[in-house]
């Protein structure tokens, strides 16, 4: 059995942090006896309205897709002896033109099943503090009960969100498979903090310098003087 590696984010910006979990997922899941046909990541085109207010997204749409392709050949390096081929989706722009509405990850991975993912079963990347406290939000998302029917949720490790067992029990008796990926090391890496450093005029190579960003993103980011947006917003994708 094939799979299609899934990883969603804003890249707003993508960073190190995001380059590792990724790489490391996939090794993990080797591991493990999944065979990993594909790596796909997805940049967001327009923000699912869930959770915390981040700006619109679609004017730098093209600077973080083309940031994602430089994580790609990142990933694909870091993946080298496993040769897994690592591409970059407009899955979600091509959907939300469609209807000018919000990117749902329902609808997008129901797409890659009918495209780019077709003849694969889906691994859906998650951070843990999706699935944490009192009121998760993924239990907020469109069409959860769907989306878990669609893909296996790869649950991956956040600083200081504990994973709510019993939400994900929950989820488990309608249908919902998870793999726990506790292994891999959490993110100490915010895209949040990051680009404010970037918005305050903190140089992408110093930034590089420091772990924060690959050398080919931050050299990008510098020539095209690229600093994401004019407005500091939380990511919650980070």
């Amino acid at each position: 059995m094939q799979y299609t590696l899934v990883y969603g984010l804003a890249a707003d910006p993508i960073h190190q942090a995001h380059i590792s979990l990724v790489s490391g997922a996939a090794k993990a899941l080797i591991s493990r006896g999944k065979e990993i046909a594909k790596i796909l990541i997805i940049p967001t085109y327009r923000h699912n309205p869930v959770g915390i207010r981040k700006d619109d997204l679609p004017d730098t749409f093209e600077d973080r897709f083309a940031i994602c392709e430089l994580a790609a050949i990142e990933i694909a390096h870091q993946l080298e002896e496993q040769a897994i081929p690592v591409e970059v989706s407009r899955i979600e722009e091509k959907l939300a033109k469609r209807r000018k509405d919000p990117n749902y990850s329902v609808e997008t991975l129901s797409a890659l099943q009918a495209g780019e993912a077709s003849g694969t079963n889906l691994i859906f990347l998650l951070g843990s503090d999706l699935v944490s406290g009192n009121d998760p939000e993924f239990r907020h998302w469109h069409k959860p009960d769907k989306l878990i029917q669609l893909a296996t949720i790869g649950i991956c490790p956040r600083p200081g969100y504990k994973r709510n067992e019993q939400f994900l029990m929950s989820l488990k008796e309608k249908g919902a498979h998870f793999i726990y990926l506790d292994e891999l090391p959490a993110q100490d890496i915010a895209s949040s903090q990051l680009k404010k450093r970037l918005e305050n005029g903190e140089d992408p190579l110093a930034l590089s310098d420091k772990g924060w960003l690959p050398r080919s993103i931050a050299i990008y980011i510098r020539e095209n003087n690229f600093f994401i947006s004019s407005n500091p917003s939380t990511n919650h994708s980070s």
